[in-house]
């Protein structure tokens, strides 16, 4: 396989009006992880985007 560059990371954001990024994760599984495990669910004010290498969340 070859190796690739990576230029982002995941963001996991809450308030659609704010967009706040709450926290930033190397891999989309550990983003989906700390999702579920806020309890945020599909109807929750919640989602996983990319983002930028240098962007810092509230909690990171």
């Amino acid at each position: 396989m070859a190796k690739t560059s990576k230029d982002y990371k995941w963001g996991l954001f809450s308030d659609y009006g704010m967009r706040i990024l709450n926290e930033t994760f190397t891999t989309k599984r550990e983003a989906q992880k700390a999702f579920r495990e806020c309890g945020y669910t599909k109807d929750s004010e919640a989602w996983i985007e990319k983002v930028p290498l240098d962007a810092k969340g509230r909690f990171d």
